[in-house]
């Protein structure tokens, strides 16, 4: 009997496929994998590669051809591992759309308990009792309407002791992070690093294990490997503000980086106050990187999203329409 295995590359975070024979069960796959991404690499005629997140992708497409062909599928212990987390992570997504928001009274509780010392808005309150609710989630109010402080009352809420956060934002963001931490909780000592400098400088600040870290979308892409490995080696939070800089999915840099360690981290936060700037099509790199377990496409994103989103809009907030007024000026000679 043809065999397909499935193994996982660490150091890499890829699936590695091969087969024992070559035919149209392999040609099959193959196709299919590549109809998915363009990230999918040919390691010689027997064998392929593709980022975790991509073999997920394909994973429907794979095992149709599996039993179309009758093929025996043989997994290392690694790839079995992640799978069977991917299994479960995507029960999350559904309980996650089902989910019923936390009593106020018991959000206040555990967030007094911890020394989050900001006084939330009813808005933000209502957000953030339905974002504790869920592994994972999105915060798509308006600017102005506090996502920051909606973001750290979720990891507040669920932290302990030995959790860390990962923020990915633009630069001019890091000063507005560090100061809301100390802003919502005085008393947090934990400490809070700016992942700049380069590779050699950034190996030595998370080596430091610090709580809290800070990178830009640009630096990421350039020391991805060490973060997928502070992210695999702890209980990582990971928070990526201005989500709709990742829009461009795969075909992006930075989106890229952040797909391909989506699987290290159970708990996820996207917050843009424009998450889909041209189409509903901007939010798929989003949802996958919340929900890498869940196929999602331009036609049922907007669907998928919908349960595991708060918003707080301009009406709420008070702002006023924008007015235009039309001005005409005679052309002079």
């Amino acid at each position: 009997m043809v065999t397909l295995t499935v193994e996982y590359n660490r150091n890499r975070r890829q699936a590695r496929l091969s087969i024992s024979d070559v035919g149209a069960a392999w040609s099959d796959i193959r196709q299919a994998c590549h109809d998915r991404s363009s990230e999918v690499q040919e390691d010689g005629p027997l064998s392929i590669s593709m980022p975790w997140w991509t073999f997920l992708k394909a994973r429907a497409a794979i095992s149709f051809y599996v039993g179309r062909h009758s093929l025996a599928v043989q997994f290392d212990a690694e790839s079995r591992s992640l799978l069977e987390k991917s299994k479960s992570r995507a029960d999350v997504y559904h309980r996650a759309a089902s989910a019923i928001p936390v009593l106020e009274v018991n959000l206040k509780d555990r967030l007094n308990a911890v020394g989050f010392t900001r006084e939330l808005t009813d808005r933000q309150l209502r957000n953030v009792r339905k974002l504790v609710a869920m592994d994972s989630g999105a915060t798509f109010s308006v600017p102005g309407a506090g996502k920051t402080s909606e973001a750290l009352a979720f990891y507040f809420y669920k932290r302990t002791d030995d959790t860390r956060l990962v923020i990915v934002c633009p630069k001019n963001a890091f000063a507005v992070w560090e100061e809301q931490l100390r802003e919502c909780v005085r008393d947090f000592t934990g400490k809070v690093v700016r992942l700049i400098g380069g590779e050699q400088n950034i190996r030595g600040l998370i080596a430091e294990d610090p709580a809290v870290c800070l990178i830009t979308y640009q630096q990421l892409p350039i020391v991805v490997t060490l973060i997928a490995e502070y992210l695999a080696g702890r209980r990582c939070f990971m928070f990526v503000d201005e989500s709709h800089k990742m829009k461009r999915g795969a075909d992006g840099v930075w989106a890229s980086a952040l797909l391909n360690v989506a699987h290290l981290t159970e708990h996820k936060l996207v917050l843009s106050g424009t998450p889909m700037p041209q189409s509903p099509g901007d939010l798929v790199a989003q949802f996958q990187f919340l929900f890498p377990e869940v196929q999602a496409d331009g036609d049922t994103v907007s669907s998928l999203m919908k349960p595991v989103y708060v918003r707080t809009t301009k009406n709420e907030l008070g702002i006023p329409k924008l007015e235009r007024y039309k001005i005409q000026f005679p052309l002079t000679s």
